[in-house]
Formats: C-alpha cells, structure tokens, sequence
C-alpha cells in the first residue's frame, strides 16, 4: 500500500515580468525595490568636486613619508658614529642629521593636523552630500 501523502506535485514557481507570468525552475520570489535618487549634475562641477575630494584623500597616507625618514633619522643618530667624509667634518654630519629629522617632525605634524581637520570630509557620505548640493 502506497502512503499518497508524500507524494506531491512539484510547485513551479510563477513571477511576472513585463506584464506577463513565466514559469522558472530557479526564481522563487522576485522582488523589485529600485526607487532611487536622480542626481543632475554638469560634468565640469562633478569633475570639480572629484578632484578636491581626491586631494583631500591624498591626506589619508600623506604622514607615511615623513614618519619613514623620521623613524630613519632616529635609528641613524642613535647607533652611527659620525666621521669626517666628503671633506664635510663629523659634527656637521651630526647637525645635518639632527635638522633633517627636525624637519621631517614639522612636516609630520604639519600633515597630522591637516589630516585630523579633514577627517570628516573624507566619508563618502560626505562626497555624495557635496555633488547633491553642488558645495564646492
């Protein structure tokens, strides 16, 4: 005796598409949610945007460089021992290194700051926002 129970015809599934109901093996449900924002905007203004935004996140990784020579500057003023080379004598050599790594700390706090102020203009959020308003 066969149990009938079980036994059931497989359900095809049915979605419309352009007005008219076809059957698919592999789409369940469809479901459409493409309500969306036009944006209108020249290509001159966008282009604008894009590029000041493109500098300020050049900012994001502007500290590497001077962070790189000053971590060298560091290690070479504490483990060399400076002599007379190049006709230059040793505590020149000891006061060149000593500025360089002066200005590569005011060129790192330099960037920081800049960086830290435009932190919150970097989001994309805050992209979009500007191409929507058209602030340049």
């Amino acid at each position: 005796m066969e149990d009938t129970q079980f036994k059931q015809k497989p359900s095809k599934s049915v979605y419309s598409s352009n007005n008219r109901e076809e059957e698919s093996r592999f789409v369940k449900n469809k479901r459409t949610n493409v309500k969306s924002d036009l944006i209108e905007i020249t290509e001159d203004k966008l282009e604008n945007i894009l590029l000041k935004h493109l500098d300020k996140m050049s900012l994001k990784t502007a500290w590497i460089a001077p962070a790189s020579i000053l971590v060298t500057i560091a290690t070479v003023k504490t483990t060399a021992t400076f002599n007379d080379s190049f006709g230059i004598k040793a505590p020149v050599w000891e006061a060149l290194t000593i500025m360089v790594g002066a200005l590569s700390i005011y060129w790192l706090l330099k960037v920081s700051i800049k960086a830290l102020v435009n932190y919150k203009h970097l989001s994309m959020k805050s992209l979009l926002g500007k191409i929507k308003d058209n602030q340049i």
